[in-house]
């Protein structure tokens, strides 16, 4: 029962860790404006 236990802590523990989203979000100096079916697309 112990066993079962540990087992699931750790292994929620390691997803925890794993399912983080990380936050960053890169910007480009020149935006790219090109002709999708004949409208204007960044």
């Amino acid at each position: 029962m112990f066993g079962l236990l540990v087992t699931a802590l750790v292994t929620g523990l390691v997803f925890s860790k794993f399912s983080q989203t990380s936050g960053k979000v890169v910007f480009s100096r020149r935006a790219t404006i090109s002709d999708m079916d004949g409208v204007p697309t960044l």
